[in-house]
C-alpha cells in the first residue's frame, strides 16, 4: 500500500497488529489505521487539542488494558478508541516538576505491565498508579548518554533482559534480573554489535533479532 491506496506517507517507522486484528502504521505524516478495507488517517491540529500530538509517530504499543500507546514526535499520547482522539500524557519526572524532551522514538512493556519510553533524555519508566515518569537504568557506567541520545529501538524478552539499539552508538543488553550488563557499545559483555539500530524483536526461541 502507498499514498495512492490512502497511507499518509510512503515513509512508515512502524508497523503494529492490536488484539482485535487491526494494523497500524505509524508514517512521517500522521498515524494511519487500517481495518482491511481502508485507511482512516489521524494527523496533529493545533485547533484540535485532543489530535495526536505529532505527525511523525516512531513505535505503537498496546498495553494490557487494550489502550494504544503512541510514541510521536511531539510527545506520548494514548489513543482513546470509543471517541477516536488522543489522551497526551504529560512528561514529568515523577517527584519534580522537570519537563524532558517529548520527541520519543521507542515503548516497550515490562514483566509487571509498566511502560517504557525511549527519547532523547534516555529511558523511563511509567507506573500508571503514580503521577509521572521514573528514570530507568540508573548508575550504569556502560550505559553512556551518548547511547541514551541516539535511542531508536527497545525490547525487554521473556528473559527480563531490556536490549537498546542505537542509531549512532550500537547495541546495548542489560540482565534485570542479575544486574549484568551483556552488551555496550564500550566492548563490555558477551555480544558487541557496531553500526545503526533500526530495530528489535524476539522470536518464539527467544532469540533477538536486530535490524
Amino acid at each position: 500500500y502507498t499514498t495512492e491506496q490512502g497511507l499518509s506517507s510512503n515513509s512508515t517507522f512502524c508497523v503494529y497488529q492490536d488484539a482485535k486484528g487491526f494494523l497500524w502504521f505509524g508514517t512521517e505524516d500522521g498515524l494511519c489505521l487500517f481495518d482491511g478495507y481502508g485507511f482512516t488517517v489521524f494527523k496533529h491540529y493545533t485547533t484540535q487539542s485532543n489530535s495526536i500530538s505529532g505527525n511523525s509517530v516512531f513505535s505503537l504499543l498496546e498495553d494490557s488494558r487494550g489502550q494504544l500507546w503512541v510514541a510521536t514526535s511531539d510527545g506520548v499520547d494514548i489513543f482513546e478508541r470509543e471517541t477516536q482522539t488522543f489522551r497526551h500524557i504529560p512528561f514529568l519526572e515523577a517527584g519534580t516538576t522537570d519537563r524532558y524532551a517529548s520527541y520519543t522514538r521507542a515503548l516497550t512493556v515490562d514483566k509487571k505491565g509498566n511502560i517504557l519510553i525511549a527519547n532523547t533524555y534516555g529511558v523511563f519508566i511509567y507506573d500508571s498508579l503514580r503521577t509521572g515518569f521514573t528514570r530507568f537504568l540508573k548508575n550504569i557506567p556502560d550505559y553512556s548518554p551518548e547511547l541514551q541520545e541516539g535511542i531508536r529501538s527497545m525490547l525487554i524478552d521473556r528473559k527480563n533482559r531490556i536490549w537498546i539499539g542505537s542509531l549512532s552508538h550500537g547495541f546495548f543488553g542489560y540482565d534485570l534480573n542479575r544486574g549484568e550488563v551483556l552488551a555496550s557499545p564500550s566492548g563490555k559483555g558477551t555480544v558487541h554489535i557496531e553500526g545503526r539500530i533500526f530495530d528489535l524483536a524476539e522470536d518464539k526461541n527467544g532469540n533477538i533479532w536486530t535490524g
